[in-house]
């Protein structure tokens, strides 16, 4: 299990990454997430208060994200760790793991992999 604050960090720069157009395979690839309406909601349940919650906007050009809690089209909570290994394809999010995801599961999967293209490289 990897320490808080080096999930935590992973998942800040997950996240900060994922809103670069160099993230995406392609422009027609990262175009095809946005839409009204797209957004996701990422809540670690275990960090610390005041951390661990990301939104990432894809309503339109340029994705922008922060650090809030917002309601959203699709939410994914779990543990710190739980939540960086999804992100890194190591992990699925099934219901009898840790990792749960609420709205449009759709939206997440598509996200994760086009932001994670590189990973299958």
């Amino acid at each position: 299990m990897l320490d808080a604050d080096v999930a935590l960090d992973g998942l800040d720069e997950w996240v900060e990454f994922s809103a670069l157009p160099q993230a995406y395979e392609s422009d027609s690839a990262r175009r095809d997430l946005l839409g009204a309406g797209r957004t996701l909601h990422i809540h670690a349940t275990d960090a610390p208060e005041g951390t661990g919650e990301w939104l990432i906007d894809l309503t339109g050009e340029p994705i922008t994200w922060s650090r809030t809690h917002k309601k959203s089209t699709a939410t994914v909570r779990g543990p710190l760790t739980d939540l960086l290994l999804l992100l890194y394809r190591r992990r699925s999010p099934a219901p009898a793991e840790a990792v749960e995801v609420l709205g449009k599961k759709g939206l997440f999967t598509a996200w994760r992999n086009g932001a994670s293209f590189w990973l299958r490289k």
